[in-house]
Order: structure tokens, then C-alpha cells, then sequence
């Protein structure tokens, strides 16, 4: 609605289309209707006179009428010359601008013109608010832009009087004010903060056509084509391998061929990345220069004209950045998760390794001020910055940086929590808040545009920064308001370094200024000029005024390093010195040693041929310019004419001194691959190209006399033999073909000949004697050159993954073992050795760098230790072989972790099972005799007592047969801990009495007590288990301290704690065998990593660091470092130690000096300095070192192991520090082999524990061995009974022995070895003699006293599952999984005849008891079935009225519906096993498949009854009994081996 400028009429625009005319007058009275809109009217305007009017409508249609009749106008000349009184219209000449380019879109809700500014502002769509000149004509004006609406704004109008523009939201239901800032007024004195929403309008999104386009600088448009994506990232290669071995593994396995002796050490390298990094060259503390190339970072001495290099990355370094300290560097590279190392420059330690947070690869690094935090920017499509507490490895706060490329990201000195960037057209200010970052943009207002920033520094004041940018200006800000701008290089400025009183900085123009601290003065200039260089300098500069790319102050020096790769030192007197330099950006391929001098050549696609020396100066001697870039080069035999291919096809032969040309020609139309000439007289020059043929010229008439012809592919390599007479040839087909010179006619040679050929060189990848240098994943990848030593004993290659690998030559069959050495990035173009043999050159392709590896001959090694990454073992090699340690390896927890039934039943669970409804149902009330007994009170005499709750009083066993040092003294000695099923134990040694830690719901594997007096009795346990914890815990309190929530699978099956009790490291059974490493005082994980394929035994801190650990397993020796939230390992290296070879490791000892002792497979121990192997202690013990022990108070070290006990050797040795002496123990445990798994030293006291689950204590002076505990070995314990009349009871194992325990004094009384696997015992009713059932058919009867043999009788071949003697004494009743029970007569003696058995039972016998008259049996079956038969002639009884009537001598029955109660809800996934009911007839106690002991009440025939339920064993309790007065519950455990005893209560 609009009333026309003079009052009179008002205009109604409608949805139906109309624009209705009122008179205002007229008492509104309609005059006039505008009809011609198809569509809903949006937007109307009148003319100044009021007699015209303008529509818009939702169909982007613009009308005009004359008022107010409302007839339309059409007429073009007089609809120009209206003039408007408003215009709020969105369509028409004068407000095109406003519109996008590109685009008819219908999001601009609303404008309106300020006549007297010449200014428009619009509302859209997207909740902006814009300001535009008035009228703007070109579609795509500038704008500036206004946040604070949310979504729509829907209106927007000026104030009358053009001071203020309201504007409303749709959804968000806000007004909004705003204040208008006339042109010129902005810096007057109406100074108002700056709007924190307006973002400059020549922001990213105006583009218009008159907006001054600068041209962007040629070196920073080539910088942003670079691609840092890889087609294999290294971090791949685990996954490739595993991939090929999955794929190829049926490929027979031949013997592969060992590694090479020699070694190579990593002496020296060419070069410096410039081309596409930046302030990426710095002094340390010590005056050395770090700067990085190819995916080294290198510490450069300045004196001595040496480097030492971090070796850590394995993809190319793309930036650099110092410690305020200048002793840490940090460096980040290239890859699919981009890491980033902070190091040490001493050292070459990395310190902390930051990971999972940047694709691609990692642009931009800066330490905060205080030296706590660094900030990275990223290769990823938003250019991410992220905030890390480096220390910890932790991420402080991230955010995305910019769309376009950023190339410096600065920390500021004054504020740790505030950052500034620069890059592709962006400045902005960052402030960190919490986990991320808010921005704002720099504010150009009228001094200057936005550009593109190539670098930026903080200046001595708080809140200035200066940035230089690609049209050589220097940029001053203000907090985020543009000072001014300065002149200072033609071209763009690259690299600005901030001094204490100024700055100096370096551009594209090639010169350095020192300025004062606000770039008023230009103090002094400097122009990098060949003619300023001084005599010392180790190379040549390519050009005059190379660009300048990064620049820093130190030591009375700047140091520059140039986008030409080459670093200089410029003293500020004026004198420059080049230090280092190597080949500019484009692939290097080309790379020829000089036939007698330490000299080499390489071309590169950078159009360049370098000469190198290679001697201590290691610099370049000359370099010439060439007009295209060369692949390949080669000396003549007399090193007098060097020949280069080029990649237009031609080559060319120069003069090897003055690189002047001698003869050029161009035959061909691809890319000359390779070149070579004839031995000797150098009579032939062989050229090969991409067109598939090799040309071969006479060298002495400069003519082509022939053409190899025949390659169905590019050529890739050539060699000559020594007669100057046969070329070999390879190709991109994977051919190898053989010509004559000098015709070129192809020979066919058989491979058995090839090898009787002697050849010039060799530096072809192909034919039998170097097959097995392709790698097995080498689908992806590619040997890109190959180079033999003169002697024919060493090839070195260079590959794809930008591995130098040495191999054993000649290299036949597949998957040879070899030596590799990372240093290039992602591609080894080419390798050759020095005409000596001594030093190994590599290029590195688009990496630049010339690497020089001196050769380390097996002798020198021992002195200094070469660090190369051996091949892989392979699985196939065996790594020792132990009985004991192969069953430990399959042993497969994954298994025990789910509840199943331990005995395999079939049937309908009793709780399940329908009831039939017997037609004898007795009435409630009846006036019949009232029913027997269910079962005999024996003591009628004693009160009827109920049992209310069970404690656990004492635990026989100790998990020895497949854990490892779990075993520790505390209190001085006083107590031990140790631990079995779930249950920790710590026993006190002079009362015996033992207190538990229950927490856990499954097997312990592990314990380990922290050493710390800080942390005194803090012990660490862990399961099995899908997500098994950890559990931090007080040994004498019993608290849990703290939960540590795994994500080893299966369960963790080693922990440990660091040095100062902080860290804990716990290893998984999971396939990848993680390592993680804790701080468990907050729950928090550290770091993580998998550790091996296969199983790793143990994981221990050196008992001085919390950095450094050792993991031992199963043909694994790893050196770990924490690194941060990152774990670093380098491999135990043997090297060529005589009779050594990697073994399965156990057990870990320490010394000082990094001294590691581990215990290997076959008895040695295994001596290692760092991570090298440096001597054996042979045959410590005769079988595997299980375990090792460091005493920290005098470093002596226990050992133990699998020995037969012998005169002079034990199972337990106690060594000196360097494991040179010994003394050995014996433990006078009987058994014919000791396996010593545990072992611990207190004060004069070894403490051992065995295989065979015995714990002993040793004396150190007499020797004298004493069994603390003992309990039965491995193997489920099904058998247990208790005596009649006394506190003792009988345990039979399937461990093949029986033992009986007294229950008051708890301990062991005796033990008999039965031969077999025994499944069940009985007592007889006078306690006298005790039966027991075999796993193979057969029975015995013992005497209880002597445990001798009274009679025994096989008549079954399976297992005898219960077995009982009548109350009478008269009959024996067997039960065996043959669905029998049989029937012996006692009273007929010795003989054992049965005299009767039950027939019709179902399923294997589960438990038995007799009536107490003795006439009846109940029978518990597999199939959930209860039977009665009668005794001795076995027949079933079926009438329920004679079953209701008997009374029972005992009740262990699971099943029948007195018990039914008994069982769970959750039975449907384990079974209960066992039960049994007092003897008072009041309780029952069960033991089920979920390793519970539960108390009922009895009878207990409702379903799933109230119970009490009580942890301690693992999986499964196999049986349970009452002793003689309910004094006492007696629990054994399937897979734990323990036995449990609970005081009744």
C-alpha cells in the first residue's frame, strides 16, 4: 500500500493481482483498478507528480499505469522520463545491480532508495542486509554486507529524514535499527565502531564487472595449481601388503633371499623446498640452520659443511617452524592424515607426534609465544587451523580457515589465545574461544584493496600487524583497521621476519630490505647478484635476484632461502655465502656418476644439468641452462663428454667441464628415456625414447648407424655389455630384449645365459636376476631404477613409495629380503653408485632432492650402529618353537567371553518345560497322613539353622598357565598379590589369611603393581572380555581407584606402569594386539597403536622414563616411544650378530645405559643398546625365559624359565646387573620339568609362581624353596566332594589329579596323580573311602587316609560324569555319558561286580543321589529330564505318587520341580551346572555358566526365585557342595582352575 507524494489517492496491490486506486477525499471511495499482472503484486512506487504508477509482481514483471484511472502506459520514451518519488521496486534499469550475475532468482524481498546519498539497501533470503550505489546498472554490483537477521529479511525502508534504515526478519520476528555512515564522514569525527557484522563489500562474493582486476603474480597462480593429493599415501602400505598376501597366498613358498650385510647411512642432501614453502628455514640455538626437502628435515652445521637429519616423516615436509626456545622444531608433511612432528634439533627425537586432524598435508605451522601451543593450517578444501597442546598431543580448538590456499599462519606475541592468516585474497584476525576460533575479517576501508597476503609478522606494539602482499606492498594494521600501505619490492613480498627493532624482508625481486619498526625508513637493501657471492659459498646461484621465500635474523646473519632451492647467508656487511642448494621445481630424473672422479650429473625437468662434487664440500661446480627439460644423462667412459636427453626428443653431448654443447641432434618426437655409452672406448651411444626404439650413434662420426626396433612399449632402461657389443633393453611393457650394435639386430637369449653375460652396468629392473626386488603389492607401484655395485654383489633400487632398498644380487625368486631407507617422498626416480662402490646416489623425482648414502660395510657397523628399517619377517619363518608358548598362542579367548554352556545339553530348559496336571492333584487340605521328608536331616540334633549369606574366605589357585608376571610382594614382603579366576588375592604370609578384590566379571589376565612410593599398593588388573576394563585399585582397601574403558577387544592381556606411577600401558588380544597407553588417575587414553599381528606377551616401562617402553611376542621386538598422543616403535634390529636371529620374545629386563634384556623362545637372553642387538647371554635357561624381574633398589635381575631341575641349573636364576653371573635355583617341586611363569624379588626372598599354579617362596641365601600356595593346574575341575564328618574335602581335576584340602587350616593335605583326566568323586558314608569317576570310562576307589588304590574298573569308554555311594554302604552307582548308570556291589570286596544298571535313560548323566533308605536313585540327564530308577536292578519308576513319598539322602539335582526356581531368565544362553542342598534342607547353593554362586532357599519351586548371588570365578562354576555341618560352601571352576571356599553365615 502507498499514498501518491500530494495525499490525494491511495494504491492497493493484492494477491488477486489488482492494484486497487482510492480517493482519499472521496471517503476512499474506489476510482481506479491497474489489471494488467498476471501475477501477485510484490512491490508498487509512485512518480513524484502522482500521476504515474509502477507494479513488480511475483512473475518478475514490471507495468506502469497512469492514476489514477489505472490505464497502462507503454510507451518507452515517456516511462524514461518519469521521476520517482520512492523506489522500493526490485525489478527495473536502476536497481540491476542488486541482482547476482547468471541468475533470475526471486531472494531479494525488498529495496529502497536514498535519493539524497545515492545509496539502495535490500533484504533477501539469506538474512543479509545490503548496501549498494543508487542506481546500479550492472548486474553483479559491490556491496557491502550486513549479518544479524536469521533467515528472510522480508522489509527494508530508509528514515524520512535518510539517518537510519529499519529493517524487519520474517521467522525471526525482529526490527532491526540501523545507523547510515555517510561517504567521507567514516574517518571524521563521527567516529563509530566499526560494524562487526559488515564485511567489506568487495568481499569474495561481489564481482563486478568494473572492478579492477589486478594480474595475479605468475609464481603464487603456479603455487596454487600445485596437487598435494597422492595415489598411495605410505600410510596405505600395511593395508596393501596385507591385501597381496591375501590375494597371493597360494604361491608356494620358496626360501626368499636374505638381506645384504652392507648398509647404508644417510650422508648428505641436495637441496631446499622453496618452490611452494615458505618461512621454512630458521637458526637453532646453536648457530646450526634447519630448513627440510624431500621428507627430511635437516640440521645443517655451517662450520663443518655437515647435516644431520630427522628422519621421522615418510611423505614430503611441507612446512617448518621453530621453538621460541629454538631448541624443538615441528614439522608437517603430506598425507591422507597429515602428521606433524615436534623434535628435538640435538637429539633427533621426536618429541610429539599430532595426527588425525589434517587431509592432505599441512601448509602452515606456528609456535604460540609462551612455546605451549602450535597452530597448523591444512591442505583440506577449507584450509582447517587447529590449536594443539603439543605436549600432550591434544587438540585445544579448531576451525576452517579459508576457501583458497593460506600460506602463513601467525601466533600473537602478546595474547596466546589470538592468531592472524593470510593468503589468497584473505587476511583475517582470529580469536580462539573454547574448542574453536571466531574471525574477522581485516577491514581495508579507503586505503587499500583487498589482495592477496604472502606474509605477515606482530610488531613491537600490542596491537599492530603487518602484512606483505603479492603488489609488493606492506600493509599496517591496526587491531583489524587498515593504516596504510608502503611500498617495498616490486613484485610480490614472500617472506618478512620481525626483528627487535624492525624488520627486514625479502620478495620475488630478489632483494632484502631492513626496515625500521613501522616501515618509515628503508634501513639497507640487499640484491642476491652472483657478483656479491664470497669465495666460500659451496655452489653457484642459478640467476641474478633469485625470488626470496623465506628469511630470518641470527648470529649476525640473515639467511635467505630462494625459490630457486638455494639457501644463503648474507653477512650484514654485504658479503653472501651459498650453503646449500639443489634443482628447482620439476622432476628430476636424469643422474650419471663420473666414470672416475667423485663427480655426478643430474638433469631435471626444471631445465637444468647440475654438476655435482661429491666429496666433504658437496657442492654444485657448474650448471648450465638448457632450452627443455632432460629425464636422462651419462659420462663417456673418459668422463670428458657428459650426454643429456631431453624431453622434446633431442639430446644433446656436452663438454664435461665447461657443460659447453659438443654435438646436439633430435630424432625423435617423444621423450629420450635413458642414454648410455659403450665401454671402453665409448665407440656407441645407445639413445632410448618413448617411442619405443633405441638409436645407436658412432660416437667418433657422429652419425646414426642403427635402430633397436622391437619394444612393444616406451623404453625405460639400457645397459651396454662389456664388449661394447650387446644392449639390454627394458620396457614400460615389462620386456626385456637384447640388440646387437651397432645394426640394432634383436637377439632371443635364454635366461640361463643372460646371467653368464658380463655387463658394463647394470641398471635394468627386469629378468630372473632381479625378480624378486618387485614387491609383492607392486601392482601400484613401480622400481623406477636399479644400480649394481662393480663386484655384482649389491643392487640398490628406488621405487614408488619413495623407499632406496638394498638387495643381495644376483636376486632370484620372489619377494627377496632387503634393507629400506625412507628419505624421498614419494618417488626414487633414480639410483646410481659412485664409480668406487662407496657412496650411493638417489633423486628423488618431484621431491628435487639429490641424496648421497655412504656405504657401511659390515665391519664398521658395530661401531656405529646404521639405522635401516629391515624388511618384514615373514610369517613363514619360524621364530622358535615351545610346547608351552604354542598353547598360550592359540589359546582363544574369544570363546570364553560369551556366556555358553560348558556341557553341550539338548532339550527344553526345565523353566520352560509345560507341567502336565496329574489327576491326583490333592486338595489344599487333606486329612492323609502327612508327606515325607524331602530329604534326610542327618543332624537332626543341632537346630534347624538357615544359611543367610556366603562370604568368601580363601581361594585355592593362581593363573600361571597362561599369564606372566602377576605375581608381587607388598608391604615389604609381608603380603603377596596375585590373582585367579576373577578374583585379586592378596594373601597375608604369616597368618595366611587371604582378603579379595571382586570387580572383575571374567578371568584376569593380568596384574602388575605400581611401584611408585607415590602410589604405594595401587594395582592394576584386567580381563577377558568383549570391552574389557582396567581396574586401578588399592590392594589393602580394596577401593577401585579408577575404571579404564578398553577397546581391546577379547580382552588386555599385559598392563604396566610408568615410572613416576602417572602411565599405564596395557596390551590387548585383540588381532591387532593394541598398545595403549593411560593416565589412569583421569581415565583419560593417552595414545594408541597396534601393536603386531601376533600375540604380544609383554609391554614394560624402563623403569626410569615415562616415554620409552619395551613389547615383546611372538617373533616381536618393538622399541616404543609415547610421542604426544602418538606411539613410535623402531624394530629390535639384529644385524649380523652370528647365531641371532628375531626368536619369539617373553620376558623383559632392564639395565642401565638403555640396556634391555629379553628373554627369548629358546633359553637365550637377548642383549640389546637402544634398539640394536649388541650380544647373547646363550642358553640361560634350557627352555623358554618366561619371565624376567628388574630389582630396582640394586638392578640385579631374576630370571625364569622351563628347566629340568639339574645340579647346576634351576628355573630360577638370580643375575648381575649385566646378566654376566648367575646363580640358579632349584624349587624341589618334584616335577620332572619346572615352568617358572612369575617371578618377583622382596627383601632376600625370590617369589615364583609356576605353570602348574603353584606359588613359592625362595631364599636367597639358603635356597630354601616353600610352597605358599597351591592349587591344581590347567584344566577344568568337574570332580568335588566333601567328607562326612570332617572339615575336609577332595577336588579330582581334569588336570589328572585328585587332591584333598583341609577346609579350617586351608591348605593342601594331599595330592595323587591318577593318569587320566578324572570328572567326579564321591565319599563314602564313613569317610573312609573316596570314589572317583575318569574322563576314560574307568573308576577308582581310594583309601582316604593313604589315598592308595583299593579297586578299580573300567567298563565304559566314555567319560564318568557323577559317581555315589549308597547310605547304606552297599552299592556303588556310576553314571558315564554312555546313558547308563551301573550298579557295584561293595560288601562283595575288590572285584567290583556289577550287578545291575539303569536302562532308559535319555542322555548322558549329569548328577545322582541316592534315597535314604538306599532303594531309589534320582537321575539329572543332558535332556532336562529327572528320572528315579530303583537300585540295584535299575528300573525307572514312573508313578508320581511313589516319587512324591521318598525322601532323598542328598539333593545336588538341578532339575525337578523342588528346584525349579533355581533357574534363570536368561538360561536360554548357559546352563546351571550344579547345586546343592544343605544338610539342614533349608538352603541350596548353585553354580552356573555365568561363573555366579547363588543361595536359595529350599524347596524352591516357584520360578526364578529370590536369591543372593556372589562373583569370584570367570565363566563357568563346574560344581558346589556344603561341608559336613553347612559350616562351609566348596565351588570349583571350569576354565579357571580354582577352587573357592565361602563361610556360610
Amino acid at each position: 500500500m502507498k499514498f501518491s507524494p500530494d495525499g490525494s489517492y491511495l494504491a492497493v496491490g493484492s494477491n488477486d493481482g489488482p492494484v486497487d486506486v482510492y480517493a482519499v477525499a472521496q471517503r476512499y471511495k474506489k476510482i481506479g483498478e491497474c489489471n494488467k499482472s498476471l501475477s501477485f503484486i510484490t512491490h508498487i512506487d509512485w512518480s513524484l507528480d502522482s500521476k504515474y504508477l509502477q507494479t513488480n509482481d511475483g512473475a518478475g514483471e514490471r507495468l506502469f499505469y497512469r492514476m489514477p484511472s489505472g490505464k497502462p502506459l507503454t510507451s518507452k520514451e515517456e516511462i524514461k522520463g518519469i521521476p520517482w518519488a520512492s523506489w522500493t521496486c526490485v525489478k527495473g534499469p536502476e536497481v540491476c545491480g542488486v541482482w547476482p550475475k547468471y541468475t533470475d532468482v526471486t531472494d531479494i524481498n525488498s529495496v529502497d532508495a536514498n535519493y539524497n546519498s545515492s545509496v539502495l539497501v535490500s533484504g533477501d533470503d539469506f538474512g543479509l542486509v545490503k548496501l549498494f550505489r543508487f542506481p546500479c546498472l550492472k548486474k553483479g554490483a559491490k556491496f557491502r554486507k550486513y549479518v544479524g537477521h536469521s533467515a528472510h529479511v522480508t522489509n527494508v525502508r530508509w528514515s524520512h529524514d535518510f539517518q537510519w534504515v529499519l529493517s524487519t526478519g520474517g521467522a525471526d520476528h525482529s526490527v532491526f535499527q540501523w545507523r547510515f555512515i555517510p561517504e567521507g564522514v567514516s574517518n571524521g569525527l563521527l567516529e563509530t565502531p566499526r560494524q562487526e557484522g559488515g564485511t567489506d563489500s568487495y568481499s569474495e562474493e561481489s564481482d563486478s564487472d568494473l572492478s579492477d582486476v589486478p594480474e595475479l603474480d605468475s609464481d603464487i597462480e603456479q603455487e596454487t595449481q600445485i596437487n598435494y593429493d597422492r595415489q598411495v599415501y605410505k600410510e596405505d602400505l600395511p593395508q596393501l601388503k596385507q591385501q597381496s598376501k591375501e590375494k597371493n597366498h597360494a604361491v608356494p613358498f620358496l626360501k626368499r633371499e636374505k638381506a645384504p650385510e652392507d648398509s647404508l647411512k644417510l650422508q648428505f642432501i641436495h637441496g631446499y623446498r622453496g618452490y611452494d614453502c615458505r618461512n621454512n628455514l630458521f637458526y637453532t640455538q646453536a648457530g646450526e640452520v634447519v630448513y627440510h626437502i624431500a621428507a627430511v628435515a635437516v640440521v645443517y652445521n655451517r662450520q663443518q659443511h655437515s647435516q644431520r637429519l630427522y628422519l621421522g616423516h615418510d611423505d614430503d615436509i611441507l612446512s617448518l617452524t621453530i621453538h621460541p626456545v629454538k631448541d624443538y622444531v615441528a614439522t608437517g608433511q603430506v598425507g591422507r592424515d597429515a602428521a606433524i612432528h615436534v623434535w628435538d634439533t640435538q637429539t633427533l627425537k621426536c618429541l610429539s607426534l599430532l595426527k588425525g586432524q589434517h587431509q592432505r598435508g599441512v601448509c602452515a605451522l606456528d609456535f604460540s609465544a609462551d612455546g605451549k601451543c602450535l597452530v597448523s593450517v591444512g591442505l583440506d578444501d577449507f584450509h582447517s587451523i587447529v590449536f594443539w597442546d603439543w605436549k600432550k598431543g591434544e587438540k585445544i580448538a579448531t576451525t576452517r580457515g579459508h576457501k583458497d590456499k593460506i600460506f602463513v599462519v601467525k601466533c600473537n606475541p602478546h595474547h596466546v589465545d589470538k592468531l592472524v592468516t593470510v593468503g589468497i585474497k584473505h587476511i583475517k584476525f582470529w580469536q580462539q574461544a573454547g574448542g574453536g576460533f571466531t574471525s574477522k575479517r581485516g577491514i581495508f576501508g579507503s586505503v587499500g584493496k583487498l589482495e592477496t597476503m604472502m606474509c605477515v609478522s606482530y610488531g613491537r606494539m600490542e596491537d599492530l600487524v603487518f602484512s606483505g602482499a603479492a603488489t609488493g606492498d606492506i600493509f599496517i594494521w591496526k587491531d583489524i583497521l587498515l593504516l596504510k600501505t608502503v611500498k617495498a619490492h616490486d613484485g610480490p613480498v614472500f617472506a618478512m621476519y620481525a626483528l627487535d627493532k624492525g624488520f627486514v624482508t625479502g620478495g620475488k625481486d630478489g632483494i632484502v630490505e631492513l626496515w625500521d619498526d613501522m616501515f618509515e625508513r628503508c634501513l639497507k637493501t640487499y640484491a642476491i647478484k652472483r657478483a656479491a657471492l664470497s669465495t666460500s659459498s659451496k655452489g653457484l646461484l642459478l640467476e641474478d635476484n633469485p625470488s626470496i621465500r623465506a628469511i630470518t635474523l641470527g648470529h649476525g646473519h640473515i639467511l635467505v632461502g630462494t625459490k630457486n632451492g638455494e639457501i644463503l647467508e648474507i653477512d650484514k656487511s654485504g658479503p653472501m655465502t651459498l650453503l646449500v642448494q639443489g634443482h628447482m621445481e620439476g622432476e628430476v630424473w636424469g643422474l650419471a656418476a663420473h666414470p672416475l672422479l667423485p663427480i655426478c650429473a643430474t638433469v631435471s625437468d626444471d631445465k637444468t644439468l647440475r654438476i655435482w662434487e661429491l666429496s666433504s664440500q658437496h657442492r654444485m661446480l657448474a650448471v648450465r641452462k638448457l632450452k627443455k627439460g632432460g629425464r636422462c644423462c651419462a659420462f663417456s667412459p673418459d668422463g670428458k663428454a657428459l650426454a643429456v636427453g631431453l624431453n622434446d626428443g633431442s639430446f644433446l653431448v656436452v663438454n664435461a667441464d665447461t657443460v659447453e654443447d659438443m654435438v646436439s641432434f633430435h630424432h625423435r618426437k617423444e621423450m629420450i628415456s635413458d642414454i648410455k655409452f659403450s665401454k671402453d672406448t665409448g665407440k656407441y651411444l645407445a639413445v632410448a625414447s618413448h617411442d619405443n626404439f633405441v638409436d645407436i650413434y658412432n660416437v667418433l662420426t657422429s652419425k646414426r648407424v642403427g635402430i633397436c626396433k622391437g619394444a612393444s612399449g616406451y623404453i625405460t632402461h639400457i645397459d651396454w655389455d662389456c664388449r661394447g657389443k650387446l644392449l639390454q633393453v627394458n620396457s614400460g611393457a615389462k620386456e626385456q630384449l637384447f640388440f646387437e650394435a651397432p645394426r640394432g639386430k634383436r637377439h632371443i637369449i635364454r635366461p640361463s645365459e643372460i646371467e653368464k653375460i658380463e655387463w658394463d652396468t647394470w641398471t635394468c629392473v627386469l629378468g630372473p636376476t632381479c625378480e624378486g626386488i618387485w614387491p609383492a603389492h607392486s601392482d601400484v607401484t613401480d622400481v623406477n631404477a636399479a644400480s649394481l655395485t662393480k663386484d655384482c654383489s649389491l643392487l640398490a633400487t628406488g621405487d614408488d613409495f619413495g623407499f632406496v632398498k638394498l638387495f643381495s644380487y644376483p636376486v632370484k625368486g620372489q619377494h627377496a629380503r632387503f634393507k629400506k631407507y625412507v628419505g624421498h617422498s614419494a618417488h626414487v626416480t633414480n639410483v646410481r653408485w659412485l664409480h668406487n662402490d662407496s657412496v650411493l646416489l638417489t633423486v628423488g623425482g618431484a621431491d628435487t632432492a639429490l641424496m648421497i648414502w655412504t656405504r657401511e660395510f659390515v665391519g664398521t657397523q658395530e661401531s656405529k650402529l646404521v639405522d635401516s628399517e629391515e624388511s618384514d619377517t615373514d610369517a613363514e619363518e619360524d621364530g622358535g618353537y615351545d610346547s608351552d608358548v604354542a598353547r598360550e598362542k592359540a589359546i582363544d579367548y574369544t570363546t570364553k567371553i560369551y556366556a555358553v554352556s560348558i556341557r553341550e545339553m539338548e532339550g527344553t530348559k526345565p523353566h520352560q518345560q509345560m507341567k502336565e496336571v496329574s489327576v491326583e492333584e490333592r486338595p489344599p487340605v487333606s486329612r492323609a497322613a502327612p508327606q515325607p521328608e524331602k530329604l534326610q536331616k542327618n543332624n537332626i540334633t543341632k537346630k534347624k539353622k538357615l544359611v543367610e549369606e556366603l562370604a568368601l574366605d580363601h581361594v585355592f589357585g593362581y593363573r600361571g598357565f597362561d599369564c606372566r608376571n602377576n605375581l608381587h610382594y607388598l608391604n615389604d614382603g609381608a603380603d603377596i598379590i596375585f590373582h585367579t579366576a576373577a578374583a585379586g588375592i592378596v594373601q597375608n604370609l604369616s597368618t595366611g589369611s587371604q582378603s579379595f578384590y571382586l570387580e572383575h566379571t571374567d578371568d584376569i589376565l593380568c596384574l602388575t603393581v605400581n611401584q611408585h612410593p607415590k602410589y604405594r599398593n595401587v594395582v592394576a588388573t584386567s580381563q577377558i572380555g568383549t570391552t574389557p576394563s582396567i581396574h586401578v585399585w588399592d590392594a589393602m582397601t580394596k577401593h577401585t581407584l579408577s575404571m579404564l574403558r578398553c577397546f581391546h577387544s577379547k580382552g588386555v592381556n599385559y598392563v604396566n606402569f610408568s615410572a613416576t606411577g602417572k602411565l599405564l600401558v596395557s596390551v590387548g588380544v585383540d588381532p591387532e594386539h593394541t598398545i595403549t597407553v593411560w593416565r589412569w588417575q583421569e581415565g583419560a587414553k593417552v595414545a594408541s597403536r597396534g601393536g603386531h599381528l601376533e600375540r604380544i606377551f609383554v609391554v614394560e616401562f624402563r623403569p626410569d622414563s615415562d616415554t620409552q617402553f619395551v613389547s615383546v611376542g611372538v617373533k616381536h621386538m618393538k622399541f616404543w616411544t609415547l610421542a604426544g598422543s602418538a606411539l613410535l616403535y623402531k624394530k629390535g634390529v639384529i644385524g649380523s650378530m652370528e647365531a641371532a636371529k628375531m626368536q619369539t620374545m617373553l620376558a623383559v629386563a632392564f639395565g642401565a645405559n638403555n640396556l634391555t634384556f629379553t628373554g627369548a623362545i629358546n633359553g637365550d637372553v637377548y642383549v640389546w643398546k637402544d634398539h640394536f642387538l649388541i650380544r647373547l647371554v646363550a642358553k640361560a635357561h634350557t627352555g623358554p625365559v618366561f619371565t624376567m624381574y628388574t630389582t630396582l633398589r640394586d638392578g640385579l635381575i631374576v630370571t625364569g624359565g622351563k628347566e629340568r631341575p639339574t645340579k647346576e641349573g634351576g628355573a630360577v636364576k638370580l643375575w648381575d646387573q649385566e646378566m654376566k653371573r648367575c646363580r640358579a635355583f632349584q624349587l624341589e617341586t618334584g616335577q620332572l620339568v619346572e615352568c617358572v611363569r612369575s617371578v618377583c624379588r622382596g627383601k632376600g626372598k625370590i617369589l615364583v609362581g609356576t605353570k602348574d599354579g603353584e606359588i613359592i617362596e625362595v631364599g636367597e641365601k639358603n635356597a630354601a624353596s616353600n610352597i605358599l600356595i597351591d592349587g591344581h593346574m590347567e584344566g577344568e575341575i568337574w570332580g568335588l566332594a566333601t567328607h562326612p564328618s570332617k572339615d575336609i574335602f577332595i577336588s579330582a581335576s581334569n588336570d589328572g589329579t585328585a587332591r584333598t584340602w583341609d577346609l579350617a587350616d586351608k591348605k593342601l593335605l594331599n595330592k595323587v596323580s591318577l593318569g587320566h583326566a578324572a570328572r567326579c568323586a564321591a565319599y563314602s558314608p564313613n569317610g573312609e573311602m573316596v570314589a572317583i569317576g575318569m574322563k576314560n570310562g574307568e573308576f577308582v576307589i581310594l583309601l582316604v587316609n593313604s589315598l592308595k588304590v583299593w579297586g578299580k574298573k573300567r567298563d565304559r569308554k566314555c567319560a564318568i560324569q557323577d559317581i555315589r555311594i549308597s547310605p547304606d554302604s552297599r552299592f556303588l552307582a556310576v553314571g558315564s555319558s554312555e546313558h547308563t548308570v551301573d550298579f557295584y556291589d561293595l560288601t562283595q570286596g575288590t572285584s567290583l561286580n556289577r550287578i545291575g544298571y539303569c536302562k532308559d535313560i535319555p542322555s548322558f548323566v549329569i548328577q545322582m543321589d541316592f534315597s535314604a533308605d538306599g532303594r531309589y536313585i534320582q537321575v539329572s540327564t543332558g535332556a532336562y529330564k529327572r528320572q528315579v530308577h530303583e537300585v540295584p536292578l535299575g528300573k525307572q519308576v514312573t508313578e508320581a505318587m511313589v516319587i512324591e513319598k521318598i525322601t532323598w539322602a542328598s539333593w545336588t539335582s538341578i532339575l525337578g520341580d523342588e528346584v525349579i526356581g533355581i533357574w534363570p531368565r536368561n538360561a536360554d544362553k548357559a546352563d546351571v551346572n550344579c547345586a546343592c542342598v544343605t544338610h539342614a534342607g533349608l538352603n541350596i547353593v548353585t553354580g552356573d555358566d555365568f561363573g555366579l554362586v547363588k543361595l536359595f532357599d529350599f524347596p524352591c519351586t516357584e520360578k526364578f526365585a529370590k536369591h543372593k548371588r556372589y562373583f569370584g570365578h570367570s565363566a563357568h562354576v563346574t560344581n558346589i557342595r556344603f561341608s559336613h555341618d553347612d559350616k562351609y560352601v566348596v565351588s570349583t571352576g571350569g576354565d579357571d582352575c580354582s577352587v573357592f571356599v565361602w563361610r556360610c553365615l
